[in-house]
């Protein structure tokens, strides 16, 4: 993936990424002084790394949200009870939903 304008290289290898900066990016980032164009990099790797770390996490907390569903759908199949019983529902939702909580984070 392309740090500077986050666009994929179909294949990263030394030539297409050439290739792609050449033509996308010509001329960008020159003028700086070395120093400045590795913080610059540094600053666009940091910025990718933290997208991803979010959207990590977001797809991890809907799994855990199915998965915690399931299990209160599974408990519901297995011994029988309707959806609207709201009783079952209280007594199951909290042993259900606690190891998810600890994992996650949520006490």
């Amino acid at each position: 993936m392309c740090l500077v304008c986050h666009e994929l290289v179909a294949v990263s290898k030394e030539f297409t990424i050439k290739r792609h900066y050449e033509t996308k990016h010509n001329g960008y980032g020159q003028h700086l002084p070395e120093s400045e164009q590795s913080m610059n990099i540094t600053g666009l790797r940091n910025c990718l790394q933290k997208q991803q770390a979010m959207l990590n996490r977001t797809c991890f907390s809907q799994e855990l949200m199915t998965h915690a569903g399931l299990m209160v759908t599974h408990k519901l199949a297995k011994n029988n009870k309707p959806f609207s019983d709201g009783e079952f529902m209280k007594e199951n939702m909290e042993t259900t939903v606690k190891p998810f909580a600890q994992k996650w984070k949520l006490n």
